[in-house]
């Protein structure tokens, strides 16, 4: 069974990825990693998606296993 992060998780994971928050409209946040001139946006409403989060991982070979 994969783990659910929590969003100060998720948080603490982009930041150790070099992604950092550069807008916030509402629920939704754009991650920003300026080394590779990558974007997303993730939804906060209720949580991040479990299935969206996984995409964007995969994606963007996001390393969930910090320090």
């Amino acid at each position: 069974m994969k783990k659910i992060f929590t969003e100060k998780e998720i948080t603490r994971i982009l930041k150790a990825n070099e992604f950092h928050a550069v807008s916030c409209r509402g629920s939704h946040i754009k991650y920003y990693k300026e080394s590779t001139k990558e974007s997303f946006v993730l939804t906060t409403q209720k949580g991040v998606n479990p299935m969206i989060w996984r995409r964007i991982v995969k994606e963007y070979s996001i390393n969930i296993y910090i320090k």
